[in-house]
């Protein structure tokens, strides 16, 4: 069944998540709670592989097909388009804490803080990256979702 956008609108929560196909591997997934994902099915190496798209409405229709359709060139090149976007995220350093404590640190020298102030923020900052430093800053958004491995 090939989507048109009213009949994605129209896709109503169930009890439990159902696809929608699409062609060619994209299907829309309709949650409980009503969000409604974008993604594609494809295999690469003889494994099946999802690689989740966005969600609807953000993403449109003809924006999702874009992206089935670039995902699907990486493939027939021999190319994991889940590990390529993983990899992009991961290289996406201006979202971790410690490129924002550097871009603090170099702000507050700039506007000509104490030398102390300059030295104690580098310390506590020191502390800081040693234990979260690496994680993306979302990751850090309250005190009860910090990593694992950080204790308070």
């Amino acid at each position: 069944m090939v989507l048109t956008d009213s009949s994605i609108r129209n896709l109503k929560p169930k009890d439990r998540p159902y696809k929608v196909s699409d062609y060619a591997g994209l299907h829309i997934l309709v949650n409980p709670g009503g969000s409604k994902l974008w993604q594609f099915k494809y295999r690469i190496e003889r494994k099946k592989k999802l690689l989740s798209i966005g969600s609807y409405p953000a993403i449109s229709l003809a924006h999702a097909r874009q992206a089935r359709d670039a995902a699907r060139s990486q493939v027939a090149f021999g190319e994991d388009p889940s590990a390529k976007k993983r990899e992009q995220a991961e290289n996406d350093g201006d979202q971790r804490f410690q490129f924002v404590a550097k871009q603090y640190l170099d702000k507050i020298s700039k506007e000509g803080r104490a030398p102390v102030t300059l030295a104690k923020t580098e310390w506590l900052m020191a502390m800081a990256n040693a234990d979260f430093g690496k994680n993306r800053i979302s990751e850090l958004d309250t005190r009860n979702n910090l990593p694992d491995r950080c204790e308070l």
